[in-house]
């Protein structure tokens, strides 16, 4: 593994946390994938099986939510420490923005976009705005 690797496995220890009931879910080691539009059982199962293929998957507990709305379809990372957010590297954005694409182009879904959230799922940081 590169130092892109781990400058890569760290952010996803950075944005990993546990959260309550989030509408419908799917769920494997230490990854739930959440959904609100049931139709979105099918992308929540391959993004989870794109985050175990990818070597994603923490130690920790980690949560995502997809959100369908009017035109895009958002995937929900909670970070670990808010707070921090704000103060990301360019280099972490850079691969936030990147994860984004490979997501975007192995679920075939464009419209698909990277969301940084409190523990609540409240948007805290859209890393392509």
């Amino acid at each position: 593994m590169g130092v892109k690797g781990i400058v890569f496995y760290l952010l996803v220890i950075l944005l990993s946390a546990c959260a309550g009931d989030f509408g419908h879910k799917v769920v494997g080691d230490n990854l739930t994938v959440y959904f609100t539009d049931r139709n979105d059982e099918k992308l929540a199962e391959n993004i989870a099986l794109f985050w175990k293929e990818n070597q994603l998957i923490a130690a920790d507990k980690q949560d995502l939510q997809l959100v369908r709305l009017k035109e895009t379809v958002q995937l929900r990372m909670i970070a670990n420490v808010p707070e921090n957010v704000k103060n990301m590297s360019f280099e972490e954005r850079k691969l936030l923005s990147e994860l984004e694409q490979q997501i975007q182009a192995n679920m075939d879904e464009e419209s698909l976009q990277l969301v940084i959230c409190n523990s609540k799922f409240e948007p805290i940081y859209i890393p392509t705005e």
